[in-house]
């Protein structure tokens, strides 16, 4: 059984050359299909069929501001003037050939800070179409 270390992942976006954003320490992607449900009268267990799907996810890591091709842009994403917190190709990688990809929307950021502690940050975003899955 293939086994992947978490060390071997990263978080890029863009495409032609898509950018590494840098100081992520996990990330995470939820993929989720709508149950309609297709029960009728006279039948005594619930009955489904698959609707929408959709997925979302959450970045973490510890806050770089200088890095101003990768996190800046996705911060900036939500605090400009007029946000669209559009993310273009919006790659999830387990390792350099094993990832996921795909448009999304970052809906919210939070950056923390403590006295004995690195300044985090957590990023949750909506995939904005289907996603494709390379996996050579």
């Amino acid at each position: 059984m293939a086994t992947y270390r978490g060390a071997e992942g990263y978080v890029a976006f863009g495409g032609g050359s898509p950018v590494t954003i840098g100081e992520i320490s996990s990330w995470e992607l939820t993929i989720n299909n709508d149950a309609l449900e297709t029960s009728i009268m006279g039948t005594l267990w619930r009955t489904y069929r698959t609707g929408l799907s959709g997925g979302t996810g959450r970045l973490q890591g510890f806050v770089d501001y200088g890095d101003v091709a990768g996190q800046k842009v996705i911060f900036d994403a939500l605090v400009q003037a007029d946000p669209d917190g559009l993310i273009a190709n919006l790659q999830l990688h387990i390792d350099a050939t094993k990832y996921f990809t795909g448009p999304a929307i970052l809906e919210n950021f939070q950056i923390s800070d403590a006295v004995a502690a690195l300044a985090t940050f957590t990023a949750n975003y909506r995939l904005n179409g289907e996603p494709s899955i390379s996996w050579s």
